[in-house]
C-alpha cells in the first residue's frame, strides 16, 4: 500500500511537471508567434516606406546601406535599372545578409562608409537606408539629410531617405 502510494505521488508529480513543461512551451511558442508577426508587420513598413523610392527607380541606382537587402530583387525585376550600387561600411552586415541577397550582373558592392565614400559615377536615384538613431534620443536625422544631400547631390539625380520618405 506505501508502495502504490509512493507510485502515485510520483505520477502526479510526474504529471504536475508535464503540464508545467507544456505551459512553458506553450509561453515561449505564444512568444516566439509574437515576435514573428512584429517581425512581419515591420518588414511590411519598411516595403511601404521604401515603395516612392522603388517606383522612381531608373537607370543607375545608389544605396547607401546594405540594410536586410529587400530592395535589391524589386530594383534587379525593374527593367529601367541599369546599375545597382550598394555601399556598406559593416562587414558584419555584409557577412549576415549578403549570401541572403539576390544576386546579378546589375549589382556592386562597395565595403565603405557613405560618409566618406567617393562617388565613381553619377546616379540617377539614390536610397539613404544608413541612418541610425542614437541611443540617447537625440535625432540626428536632419544633419544626416543635410550631410547626405551636400556630398551627393551633384552625383545623384534624386535621393530618397527612410525613414519618413525624404526626398531631394
Amino acid at each position: 500500500r506505501e508502495e502504490q502510494a509512493r507510485r502515485q505521488k510520483e505520477a502526479d508529480a510526474a504529471a504536475q511537471q508535464r503540464a508545467a513543461d507544456d505551459e512553458a512551451l506553450k509561453k515561449k511558442l505564444a512568444d516566439a508567434a509574437a515576435r514573428q508577426r512584429a517581425a512581419e508587420a515591420q518588414a511590411e513598413k519598411e516595403a511601404a516606406e521604401a515603395e516612392d523610392f522603388l517606383n522612381a527607380a531608373t537607370g543607375d541606382v545608389l544605396l547607401a546601406g546594405l540594410g536586410l537587402g529587400m530592395v535589391v530583387q524589386p530594383l534587379i525585376d525593374n527593367e529601367s535599372v541599369t546599375s545597382i550600387t550598394i555601399v556598406e561600411k559593416f562587414q558584419e552586415v555584409i557577412d549576415l545578409v549578403w549570401s541572403h541577397v539576390p544576386q546579378s550582373n546589375k549589382v556592386r558592392l562597395i565595403t565603405d562608409d557613405i560618409y566618406t565614400w567617393t562617388p565613381d559615377k553619377d546616379f540617377d536615384v539614390a536610397w539613404f537606408d544608413s541612418w541610425i538613431c542614437p541611443i540617447d534620443g537625440t535625432d540626428p536625422y536632419g544633419t544626416y539629410l543635410t550631410e547626405m544631400k551636400t556630398k551627393y547631390e551633384s552625383s545623384v539625380g534624386v535621393g530618397h531617405f527612410w525613414p519618413y520618405g525624404v526626398t531631394w
